[in-house]
């Protein structure tokens, strides 16, 4: 667009930070890349993150040059990479499991099985969390948030793989919701919205649309030193597998919602509040 598409972050004289929003541009020009594997994804990603770019999850149906993006993307169409949105997870998971042991009884003599409460805290980063994903030896790149490290030690950050075959994006919507469910530090992030009827999630579940941004610049930061440091914003980290093969098995729209209202139902009890009747209507 005709501004970087970017935040910016300010420290004031009393020492907070005054956050701006990502520009509200109307008229943009799109750019067309080719790239063949996860190091020219990387170099693609890079150049244009230097020239104040976003990166659109899809794919324009026609060139835009200073227009409205309106109409122009499929917000279903496949996809042949993975965009995991990592938005606030907390850096430390703990975990309490139930373990049984055998002990023998001084007074009987006898051995008995005694179970046993253990805690275990957890350090969570990028890798922790692919592991849990079941992507331990996944090839990715990661790119940090402009967000993160400041006002918070919070995992911030996009992870991008190249999948195998193209998939739809309502398919890998699916896939992001299971692993919402499934792998306990995601579920650990679940929260209710506002309405207390919905819930929020610690892995956003739209970034497999086709038709949405990807905030990929550097915020430009006043009176800030660069939390960072000397870490790339962007980099790919090398492992066993160059891509993921994602049509494996993956739960039903019915499964998912079975699951999700579920949860909803069990936080609103935590929360207090009144028990409610889930009803659909089908269109």
């Amino acid at each position: 667009a005709h501004v970087p598409l970017t935040k910016s972050y300010t420290k004031l004289a009393d020492g907070s930070i005054e956050k701006s929003s990502y520009p509200n541009v109307w008229e943009v020009t799109s750019h067309e890349e080719n790239v063949l594997d996860l190091k020219g994804f990387e170099q693609t990603l890079t150049k244009h993150a230097a020239l104040g770019h976003c990166l659109l999850k899809g794919n324009v149906m026609r060139p835009l040059v200073s227009e409205s993006r309106k109409d122009s993307t499929d917000r279903n169409a496949t996809t042949e990479f993975l965009c995991l949105d990592i938005d606030g997870i907390e850096p430390t998971f703990t975990s309490t499991s139930t373990v049984t042991t055998k002990q023998k009884n001084l007074a009987t003599g006898v051995v008995e099985e005694v179970e046993k409460e253990v805690t275990t805290t957890i350090n969570v980063t990028v890798d922790i969390i692919m592991e849990a994903l079941g992507l331990k030896d996944v090839s990715y790149i990661v790119q940090w948030s402009g967000s993160m490290g400041i006002g918070g030690n919070t995992l911030r950050c996009h992870i991008f793989i190249m999948l195998a075959k193209p998939v739809s994006a309502p398919l890998i919507k699916q896939w992001l919701i299971q692993k919402n469910h499934e792998v306990a530090i995601l579920r650990e992030h679940h929260a209710l919205t506002k309405t207390g009827n919905s819930l929020t999630w610690g892995l956003d579940i739209t970034a497999c649309q086709s038709d949405k941004l990807i905030y990929i610049a550097p915020p430009t930061l006043k009176g800030i030193k660069n939390p960072l440091g000397r870490t790339p914003r962007i980099s790919l980290i090398s492992k066993k597998e160059p891509t993921y093969d994602l049509t494996g098995k993956i739960n039903s729209t019915d499964q998912n919602r079975a699951l999700t209202d579920a949860r909803v139902l069990e936080l609103r009890d935590r929360d207090g509040l009144p028990k409610r009747k889930l009803t659909y209507k089908h269109v």
